[in-house]
Order: structure tokens, then C-alpha cells, then sequence
């Protein structure tokens, strides 16, 4: 699939989800439109492995099989490799067909179909080890709203309307040189981000931000065991490094963990992974509260985004600060972001890499990225040009004027510990010199005008017979 074929993809879909716009804010129908997307997906992937299983019988289609003991083998199968299953009669298509009355069902009411099977799901997964991967995972799919109409019908028709219009576009599951439906699914997310407002903070972390994340814990290695976001929201971040280290024409080995503690984005998160074809095997999404109950904590990782103010108070983190740089030498790179990157706080954030075995344990480098971002609506964005300078003063770790500076352990303690950016990296601006015979000229031109300006308006005064204001 071609980049023009996935925007109008992503076109599709937004317009679809447009349907809900005016009914509910993005925060709320993004669950509904994500949900039928996701929904789609399954039905699709499991129409597929069906009858890639059929095929040397013929190559049925697996919507009319009906022998039980060739479904429950299709289960068996379904189960192991995709997760879950679902029943021939439970394909998204076959629920449109009823809703519009094309199939030999008398009642076209689906959301009762809908709810049994989104059950089904849930129950089958219990049978593999995928269960905690789909446990609860469509509850954010309240048909029942009145925000959906206030009658059944109602609600059934826009539901219906929806399904329909999400059956009409392929999603392109054949493409195997590219991850185009995960593309267009992150895309949706971002969209509904930039409209939610402060809530969007909750689900959704900037594209170019993960991309200079992924970059920065990646640079310099092949591959990577394992990745993990202790507040992993819709799981942008770990897709994105996952995608960065997986090797043309390879299946990457990079096992997924991330903690959540807003269950709906929990759920999306979840959703998120498998629709990015992530097996069920690789990746590990937990909702809790990261702080109080860490649910990896027998794991170690390197790569944290902080505010600004951990780089410079004092008491405790100044503590932190000093133990991390003296007693464990693992700080490597402390970066300025710039201001209004985030959805729902416009503070500037900070990046400290940190590492173990580090190749130079005297020194570490400041970059001051602050001033270096494209203004875009109400929020500021990272271009790739913005991405590339900051991956590339990483790597080489020169000292640049007013951007970076290589800082000796030395300089920092002289610093009592303090990794506030402006301490190393010099951004004054010099002023432009002042040219007083010039703005003395500027002046006197500037009397001269004045002057032919009262005499205009003076005359003006005595035709009209009133007094001057001067």
C-alpha cells in the first residue's frame, strides 16, 4: 500500500468517525469508533487464518462452514496463534448483513448480537494464555448510552450505520511490507488527542516525542530484549520502539511491558498492541498505579521524561540527583524539550538518559532543544529536522553554541548536583547594538511629520469653526 493509499485510509476513517461528532466529545467516542475498528480486525484476521486452514479442502470460505468438529479444530488453532475465536455466524460482516437486513435474521436489531459477542471473545481468550490480554477489554463499549440516541432503535441505527461504513474499506491486513491499519489506528488516536483537550494528556504522547524516546534508548544497538513505559497510556511509545527495532523482513524478539493506571486507556492499550499484530506472548499491559503498587519492579530499564523542576530542587531530589550521578554514574544525557509539547500542561519537559555501562563515565551532555520546535495550532510539534539535531548532538556529544555542552563531572559538582540546563549551555542572545545618530534622525524626521500633520488638522478645525485640540 502505497503513503497516498494509507492517508486516504486514515481519511475514511476519520470522516466514519465524524458520525459521532456533535453526539459526544472526541474523549468519549473515540472508545466507540476504536472499538469497531478493532472489532473489524479480529473478525478479519480470524477469517483469514480460518481459511488459510481451509484451503487445502478446496478453499471454503469460512463463513459457510457448519460441521462442528471443523470449527472447534479451527478454534483450537485460533486459540494458540491468534488468542481468541470467533464463531463463523460472529463475523463482523455477518452482524452488518443482519443489521441491514440482508441476512435471513428477521430481527435487525444487532446490539444484542454485538454485547454476545463481544462476551464471546472475553470467554474464549480465557482459554489461552492471552486471558489477561482480553479480560474486560471491550467494557468502554457502552451500546446502552443514550449519548448513542435515545431509543434502541436509534442507537441501532447509527451503530449499524458505522459497521456498515467500516465494512466498505479494506484495511489493507495483506500488506505484509507494511503496518498500514496500525498507522491509520495511531493516526485516529492522535486526531481524537488534539480534540480532547487536557484529557488527551491521559492517552496519548505526542508522535515525534516517542519517536525521539525510541530513538535515544535505541541508538547504537541491533536489537533490544525488552522496552517498558511505566505510564504507558495508549502504548504509542512502545509500538513506536518496537517498530524502530524490528529489522526488514525479521519478526523482532522485543518483549512489550507497560503500566496504566486510567482503566479505559488500559483497555486501549491493549487493543492497541494486538491491532499492531504484537502476540499476545510479547507484550505485558497492567493497570495500576505505577507509584504505589509497581507491577515490573523486577525488571530494569533506562529512558525517563520528567518536568524541569527534578533538575534543580533541592532537600530529597537533590539527594537523588547526587546519588545518581556519584554513587551510580549512569547519567548520560540530560535534554530541554520545548513548552507545549504534551496535551494538558504546557510545560516543558525534560529527558535524562540514563546508563549502566556507560562509554564516557566523566562527562555528560546537556542539550538545550527548547527554542527548536514548528507552531501548530494551539500546540507546539518536533519536526524531523528538530529530531534528527537532537539524535545527532547525542551521538556525537559535541559541545555547539547555544544548543549544547559537554559537562565533566567535575563542572557538575562545582554545581552542587544542580542539572538545570541554563547552568551549561549559554542561550543569551546578544541585543542588537543601539545607533543613537540614527534613532536621533528617526526623531527629528519623526517632529517633522508631526508638525505637517497638526498644520492639516488645524486648518480642517477652522473651516469647520471649532477650536484646535492643541
Amino acid at each position: 500500500m502505497t503513503e497516498d493509499q494509507k492517508q486516504v485510509l486514515e481519511r475514511q476513517l476519520w470522516n466514519i468517525a465524524n458520525e459521532l461528532r456533535g453526539k459526544m466529545d472526541p474523549f468519549e467516542f473515540k472508545d466507540y469508533i476504536l472499538g469497531f475498528i478493532f472489532y473489524k480486525y479480529l473478525s478479519e484476521r480470524q477469517l483469514e487464518l480460518a481459511n488459510d486452514l481451509l484451503q487445502p479442502e478446496g478453499g471454503r470460505d469460512y463463513s459457510e462452514v457448519t460441521d462442528p468438529e471443523e470449527i472447534q479444530a479451527i478454534k483450537d488453532e485460533s486459540l494458540d496463534e491468534l488468542g481468541y475465536f470467533l464463531h463463523p455466524d460472529e463475523m463482523f460482516s455477518q452482524v452488518v448483513a443482519k443489521g441491514q437486513g440482508a441476512s435471513e435474521e428477521y430481527d435487525t436489531n444487532i446490539i444484542l448480537d454485538l454485547k454476545t459477542i463481544f462476551n464471546n471473545i472475553v470467554a474464549s481468550a480465557n482459554q489461552s494464555e492471552s486471558r489477561d490480554d482480553f479480560n474486560n477489554l471491550f467494557e468502554d463499549l457502552n451500546l446502552d448510552s443514550t449519548k448513542l440516541g435515545k431509543e434502541v432503535d436509534s442507537r441501532n441505527e447509527l451503530i449499524v450505520k458505522i459497521m456498515a461504513s467500516l465494512d466498505r474499506i479494506d484495511f489493507g491486513l495483506n500488506e505484509a511490507e507494511s503496518d498500514v491499519l496500525g498507522d491509520a489506528y495511531e493516526y485516529l488516536i492522535a486526531q481524537f488527542a488534539s480534540g480532547a483537550g487536557k484529557k488527551a494528556g491521559e492517552f496519548y504522547t505526542p508522535q515525534q516525542v516517542s519517536k525521539v524516546l525510541a530513538k535515544l534508548v535505541t541508538l547504537g544497538r541491533d536489537r533490544i530484549r525488552n522496552a517498558y513505559d511505566p505510564t504507558c497510556g495508549s502504548g504509542s511509545l512502545l509500538l513506536r520502539i518496537e517498530k524502530d527495532k524490528t529489522p526488514e523482513g525479521e519478526d523482532t524478539l522485543v518483549e512489550l511491558f507497560g503500566q496504566e493506571l486510567n482503566r479505559t486507556t488500559f483497555n486501549l492499550a491493549r487493543m492497541n498492541m494486538i491491532l499492531h499484530e504484537v502476540h499476545f506472548h510479547r507484550f505485558d499491559i497492567r493497570q495500576e498505579d505505577t507509584l504505589e503498587k509497581p507491577q515490573h519492579i523486577d525488571l530494569r530499564f533506562e529512558a525517563v521524561v520528567l518536568p524541569h523542576g527534578v533538575l534543580f530542587r533541592g532537600q530529597s531530589e537533590g539527594a537523588i540527583r547526587r546519588y545518581i550521578i556519584e554513587e551510580l554514574n549512569c547519567l548520560d544525557a540530560v535534554i530541554g524539550l520545548p513548552a507545549n509539547l504534551f496535551y494538558g500542561t504546557g510545560i516543558p519537559a525534560c529527558i535524562l538518559v540514563m546508563k549502566k555501562c556507560r562509554k564516557q563515565d566523566d562527562a555528560v551532555i546537556f542539550i538545550d532543544a527548547s527554542k527548536d520546535f514548528q507552531k501548530n495550532g494551539n500546540q507546539n510539534t518536533l519536526t524531523d529536522q528538530h529530531v534528527d539535531r537532537i539524535l545527532e548532538i547525542f551521538e556525537s556529544r559535541e559541545t555547539t553554541d547555544k544548543y549544547s555542552y559537554l559537562a565533566t563531572l567535575e563542572e557538575i559538582r562545582d554545581n552542587d548536583y544542580n542539572l538545570n540546563i541554563p547552568r551549561y549551555v549559554d542561550t543569551f542572545e546578544d541585543e542588537e547594538p543601539v545607533d543613537l545618530e540614527q534613532v536621533s534622525e528617526d526623531l527629528k524626521k519623526l517632529d517633522s511629520e508631526m508638525e505637517i500633520t497638526d498644520g492639516k488638522i488645524e486648518k480642517f478645525c477652522k473651516e469647520l469653526g471649532i477650536e484646535t485640540p492643541f
